[in-house]
């Protein structure tokens, strides 16, 4: 059931990779009038594609079908967290180790103190999201940041279900 503490879309399943289903969400209208709409990424394009893990007990979908998605609005928030303030720590964090590490005027890899650490302060970034994907990318953990499904509505040139 669909409350504050969770969010629900529904979207249209453009087709199913290998365990996971392809389906693209329409934002909804409501967005227009959401008091977080300056700060939330779904003003992005008006539609966009969500991959939602498939997981046992499902029911069965395939492309063309109408599905409604549900997460858990804390479990967005900590992906949304993740996503974005591990890198800023992550640059800050490199750029702070080479200024607390040299000093003014010091040569590193033969640049300057202050271009080094733009250059470090890049190397955290990176290290973050490589580490947010290989920790993503564990079984567990896509199954906790998937959206569940909750609804499916046969569409295109699928049959409903019979009895």
């Amino acid at each position: 059931m669909a409350g504050i503490e969770t969010l629900v879309e529904d979207g249209t399943v453009r087709s199913v990779e290998k365990g996971e289903l392809v389906v693209l969400v329409e934002r909804q209208d409501a967005c227009a009038s959401c008091a977080a709409r300056g700060v939330c990424t779904t003003l992005g394009p008006r539609e966009r594609v969500v991959r939602v893990r498939r997981r046992r007990g499902d029911p069965e979908v395939g492309p063309g079908d109408r599905v409604t998605l549900e997460i858990r609005s804390l479990t967005f928030i900590r992906a949304s967290l993740l996503g974005y303030l591990v890198p800023t720590v992550a640059f800050f964090a490199g750029v702070a180790a080479v200024l607390l590490l040299t000093d003014e005027g010091d040569l590193v890899l033969g640049l300057g103190r202050d271009l080094t650490s733009f250059a470090a302060g890049l190397v955290g970034v990176a290290a973050a999201f490589g580490g947010l994907w290989l920790a993503g990318s564990r079984p567990a953990a896509r199954e906790r940041y998937s959206p569940r499904i909750i609804a499916v509505r046969p569409g295109g040139d699928r049959p409903p279900p019979g009895p």
